[in-house]
């Protein structure tokens, strides 16, 4: 079973997750790509590469100044997605979400503690599906 804890700072808001091109399509916005740097360089050395096909559970804590400062769910899908990029993993296979929000006035952030146990794995025809992406 593999373990990581991090002591992150606050995520951009889902809201603010996406730009759209000239050409019609989106892109990521320079706040998130910013994220997914941040987030690489707080797992440092021990950045683990997580198994396909390997469930994954993520447990949230969400520190905010103020209750109005920002909503859990906006908070789980960047960082979701950015533990996912830096990790290797695809977060389809994450198979459970704790979290919680609290208000602590003149401290903001979120700790995320994830883990994957490499004993189990998902339906084993995932293989199959996992090898055209």
């Amino acid at each position: 079973m593999g373990e990581i804890v991090l002591e992150l700072p606050l995520p951009p808001s889902t809201n603010r997750r996406y730009v759209h091109r000239r050409d019609g399509g989106v892109t990521l916005t320079d706040e998130a790509r910013a994220y997914d740097v941040i987030v690489y360089a707080a797992l440092g050395p021990r950045r683990p590469q997580v198994p396909r096909g390997v469930p994954v559970t993520v447990s949230v804590e969400l520190v905010v100044d103020h209750w109005f400062r920002r909503d859990l769910d906006n908070v789980l899908k960047q960082l979701l997605d950015s533990l996912s990029r830096c990790c290797g993993f695809d977060d389809a296979y994450v198979v459970r979400i704790d979290a919680r929000k609290r208000v602590e006035r003149g401290n903001e952030g979120v700790t995320v503690r994830m883990s994957w146990r490499t004993d189990e794995h998902a339906d084993p025809r995932d293989d199959a599906r996992l090898r055209w992406r």
